[in-house]
């Protein structure tokens, strides 16, 4: 399954490289006798925390420092993820580790077994600091990816939701999922259903009569069996001698051809419940190209052509069920035969050419930055791939940085300048061991070149 990294634990995270080593502790669970303007902190071994309970502790131990309150969980209710200002003057008092506020949280921290909230002190930083230093990274680091070419709007399966996907009869249910065991890409789309004939239809695409389509539908099947077929949408029908069935738990590829007939203009692909038996299937992607076509769209997902490092080219596998069931035993291979254009006026500005293969699937191999963070009040499911160790040492390096600008201390501006050296050099080796460090080469693929 992917490893993400989590909005709340980064903010806790960070806090802990940053002043884990100071009096004040930068972390710490609730009592649930805190109240919006006062909070009470556990103490003890099983809270987790360091025991603040000192009768002696100056009341203006905790003065000027920033509160937050992490989510703790994905039902995210006020206060949870908002910064409540700061700790007031001679408003820490030892002898109960309690803390006065201002301006405070707009409600009651929530707090009770199921729903237990943190809260970090901020030192000079705010949790919109933390926001920024690692939208940062994310916006400028480029992860590898690849998606398959296709016709079918949302084949890749990039879409979050399922509106590209129509529900036949009492069939289709369900949302995508990110299940590691369902799926191949980052999501994959559930079809079910009760009865034969339930299932779920692609949106329609334009097509051309007498040209060779390549249908690519890789999917798993818990339950039942599922047919694979296509649709003409501007007759209402399944056009007849394109359906194929397959029953195989593993993820495996249904492939076929179809020489688009006469009058056929709009066609869908469909995934539906065949016999009696409940269906429950996911599939993975479905990759449908012409052998005629030379230009394609990219998907949104790929920002400019200079992102794709080259195309991959999946062979067909051999069969194991049938005359359309095929093996995911190939490996991913070059495919050289390829161009771009690119045109910054046109409604569509960038196009890619391609020289389709007879069979296979082809696939952009390119590189995608991460979906930044929304808040500061993002829900604990609100994860970044950027894998965690990379972003912490970019983001602290960032974070030393502003607080080494806010000092006038020249011997302490020459610890955190060190610090933050420290930092940058260990996120550029840990960009280097991933392969991420070099710089991206953009090449044209080498192409023949009639001479009049």
């Amino acid at each position: 399954m992917a490893v993400t990294v989590a909005w709340n634990a980064l903010v806790e995270r960070l806090a802990q490289e940053l002043w884990g080593s100071r009096a004040i502790i930068p972390v710490a669970s609730l009592n649930a006798t805190s109240s919006a303007t006062s909070l009470v902190v556990d103490q003890g071994p099983a809270s987790g925390n360091y025991d603040l309970t000192y009768s002696s502790a100056s009341v203006n131990h905790y003065d000027g420092v920033g509160v937050y309150m992490t989510p703790a969980n994905t039902t995210i209710t006020a206060p949870e993820g908002e910064y409540a200002g700061k700790v007031t003057r001679g408003g820490f008092t030892g002898s109960s580790a309690t803390l006065a506020l201002s301006p405070g949280f707009s409600a009651d921290p929530n707090i009770s077994p199921t729903t237990a909230p943190k809260i970090v002190f901020f030192f000079g930083l705010t949790p919109f600091d933390f926001l920024d230093a690692a939208n940062n990274i994310i916006r400028t680091l480029y992860l590898p990816r690849w998606l398959p070419v296709t016709l079918v709007t949302d084949g890749d399966m990039e879409a979050s939701g399922v509106g590209d996907w129509t529900a036949v009869a009492a069939g289709g249910t369900g949302a995508k999922t990110t299940a590691a065991a369902n799926t191949l890409l980052q999501r994959a789309l559930p079809v079910t259903g009760t009865s034969a004939g339930d299932g779920r239809r692609s949106t329609a695409f334009n097509v051309f009569e007498g040209e060779t389509l390549n249908i690519n539908v890789a999917m798993r099947v818990d339950t039942g069996t599922a047919t694979v077929g296509l649709y003409d949408s501007d007759a209402a029908a399944a056009i007849s001698g394109t359906t194929y069935t397959t029953d195989e738990e593993g993820f495996h590829l249904v492939e076929f051809q179809y020489t688009v007939g006469a009058n056929v203009e709009r066609i869908a692909v469909q995934i539906l419940q065949s016999g009696a038996t409940a269906l429950s299937a996911f599939i993975g992607y479905i990759a449908v190209t012409s052998q005629r076509r030379r230009t394609y769209d990219l998907p949104s997902t790929i920002n400019d052509v200079n992102d794709i490092e080259e195309i991959q080219y999946l062979r067909e596998g051999s069969q194991f069920e049938n005359d359309s069931s095929m093996l995911w035993e190939n490996v991913l291979v070059p495919w050289p035969q390829y161009g771009s254009i690119r045109d910054f006026y046109g409604a569509n500005p960038q196009r890619i050419e391609l020289a389709m293969p007879t069979e296979g699937t082809l696939f952009y191999k390119f590189r995608d930055n991460g979906t930044v963070f929304t808040g500061i009040n993002a829900v604990t499911t609100e994860t970044t791939v950027v894998p965690e160790e990379i972003l912490v040492e970019g983001c602290l390096a960032d974070l030393k940085k502003q607080l080494r600008d806010q000092l006038r201390n020249p011997r302490r501006q020459r610890e955190l300048d060190a610090q933050m050296e420290e930092h940058r050099r260990n996120y550029r080796q840990l960009l280097g061991a991933i392969d991420l460090g070099r710089p991206r080469v953009q090449m044209e693929p080498p192409r023949r070149v009639m001479v009049p």
